[in-house]
């Protein structure tokens, strides 16, 4: 395990592979339309002091997603996170081919009506940086589905 996880975030590496798990204390299905549903993707799919302007979904195999990313304060441009969706089983996996072929899965796990999500994500960048920005995303996708439960 590593050091500078969040709150109830177990991290870990294997080789260049980030996996982040978290329970959620809400349904899976709530959890799984949170994670996937592109109004809910804009509210918290980015790291801090970033925001996503947009987000699309076509959740089946070959499907494309597309999410927009930039600086919070406007200050440049930001990118496109895209790819294409490689399997998906509802509620339980999704596997997605990022678009330079790097491969991330997300895992919905029912424990007892709560949810363990489990991200495993090919590392792009130093796992210093990985760690922190996925950390700070499940972060704010925890205080969404809090939102969504009238928690926050």
């Amino acid at each position: 395990m590593l050091a500078e996880k969040g709150p109830d975030t177990t991290v870990s590496v294997t080789g260049r592979t980030l996996s982040l798990s978290r329970v959620f204390d809400a349904p899976r299905d709530l959890v799984w339309k949170a994670y996937t549903d592109p109004a809910h993707v804009v509210k918290w799919m980015f790291a801090n002091d970033w925001e996503a302007p947009f987000a699309e979904t076509d959740l089946r195999p070959g499907g494309k997603f597309r999410i927009g990313m930039r600086p919070a304060d406007h200050s440049e441009e930001g990118f496109v996170f895209e790819g294409t969706y490689s399997e998906i089983v509802r509620p339980e996996r999704i596997v997605q081919a990022i678009g330079d072929g790097r491969v991330m899965k997300t895992t919905f796990e029912d424990v007892g009506g709560k949810t363990r999500l489990t991200l495993s994500v090919e590392m792009a960048m130093s796992e210093e940086q990985e760690r922190r920005g996925y950390t700070q995303i499940l972060g704010h996708f925890a205080q969404h589905v809090a939102t969504l439960l009238g928690r926050s």
